[in-house]
């Protein structure tokens, strides 16, 4: 019976912890998407920044909503008696990861925005159409490196996350079971 609570509150948990994920996708999607349409017709420089600064403070702003909302819920499904600790363990879990998230979102954006900044100063200093696409060139194949970069930082912040998430459901269904 035991056993069975813990399956059904881990189940709960993860449904959860999805639900927040996919809303942090979602703002990340709405802030590269809007970012990336004010950097392909980057006429206007200041509202490029604007929006990248406003798109990563709403992606913060949401993630910090989804991040509490998931701890919110898990908090309401276990026996928080019996299981501060593992509780506890979970949203440190989730805290780092987060954490490491919003970097990784926040340095991407920053890129981006470097990388127009970059991008506007070849245009006003070329003397010819090949100094321009020389220089495109180069910054987007800096871009596309720096950003396979990020992907790879994200996906090892994924694969920690999946380790930590592992380590502890075994070690809660371990507690919960006596062993």
């Amino acid at each position: 019976m035991m056993k069975n609570d813990v399956v059904a509150q881990w189940t709960e948990m993860s449904k959860s912890a999805v639900e927040a994920l996919q809303q942090i996708t979602h703002a990340n999607a709405e802030a590269m998407g809007s970012l990336m349409q004010n950097q392909l017709s980057s006429k206007n420089l200041g509202e490029l920044l604007k929006t990248a600064m406003t798109s990563a403070k709403d992606f913060r702003e949401m993630n910090t909503n989804a991040f509490n909302t998931l701890l919110q819920k898990q908090f309401s499904m276990v026996d928080l008696n019996g299981s501060a600790d593992a509780v506890k363990e979970l949203g440190e879990i989730g805290s780092s990861t987060m954490k490491k998230f919003v970097e990784q979102q926040t340095a991407l954006i920053t890129l981006y925005m470097e990388t127009n900044a970059t991008y506007l100063e070849e245009v006003k200093n070329a003397k010819s159409a090949e100094d321009l696409v020389g220089a495109q060139t180069k910054l987007f194949g800096d871009l596309q490196s720096k950003m396979k970069d990020n992907t790879l930082q994200t996906l090892q912040t994924l694969e920690a996350l999946k380790t930590a998430i592992g380590a502890w459901s075994e070690k809660a269904v371990d507690s919960a079971t006596g062993k």
